[in-house]
């Protein structure tokens, strides 16, 4: 797993599933997400859509898996939407990190 992954494991982690089990795959990580998805759209949606907020899914696409038009299921998109936002978070967490580093580092 890349660095990306392993960032973005570690910030779903901490806000959204429960990770007492290594997970080293981006299909096992997806399938845990979509169980999570599955028992929240069953059993508490409100805290699904909370979720999906502060892990700062884009509302639009959301909408557009909610209408349900894709041949895939509703949890499945969402888990989708909701890892790949985590990686892109990851990904700029890790530029910022270096460039405010690179940028000390050119002070004299």
């Amino acid at each position: 797993m890349d660095k990306i992954a392993k960032l973005a494991l570690s910030e779903i982690s901490n806000n959204f599933i429960d990770r007492e089990q290594s997970m080293d795959d981006e299909a096992e990580i997806l399938s845990i997400i979509e169980r999570r998805v599955t028992d929240l759209l069953d059993h508490n949606p409100d805290l699904l859509m909370s979720y999906l907020y502060r892990l700062d899914v884009e509302e639009y696409k959301i909408k557009l898996v909610l209408k349900g038009e894709a041949k895939a299921t509703i949890p499945q998109l969402l888990a989708h939407l909701i890892w790949n936002r985590q990686k892109q978070r990851a990904l700029t967490k890790l530029s910022f990190a270096s460039d405010r580093h690179s940028f000390w580092d050119d002070i004299d």
